[in-house]
């Protein structure tokens, strides 16, 4: 059996693939790559058995109060996040956050 994993980001180049053979209570890596493209990924997934996909379905929540402002031309929403620590704000769900603190790694 052929699994395919794939972690998708914003930019191509830090999108990733895994594909993991399975077989004979084995499991060994056939291929694993970064700056994967659609085409690629649609090959990799006709060709696998089973895959899994690390996609971010949302934004994290103080982007859309802030992209708001700005388009409504309010400081006080743009004002709000600004600095590192509110671009983190901006940048990262809670869940990056959470990572983030525990291990020390951005993810």
């Amino acid at each position: 059996m052929r699994t395919l994993g794939v972690d998708l980001a914003a930019a191509t180049r830090k999108t990733a693939a895994a594909v993991i053979v399975w077989g004979n209570g084995t499991a060994r890596l056939e291929k694993l790559a970064l700056d994967v493209g659609d085409e690629e990924i649609v090959r990799l997934f006709g060709a696998s058995d089973m895959t899994g996909i690390d996609c971010p379905v949302g934004w994290p929540d103080a982007f859309l109060p802030f992209l708001a402002g700005h388009l409504a031309f309010e400081p006080h929403p743009v004002l709000d996040y600004d600095g590192i620590e509110g671009r983190r704000l901006l940048a990262y769900r809670d869940t990056d956050r959470f990572v983030t603190a525990r291990t020390g790694l951005i993810p």
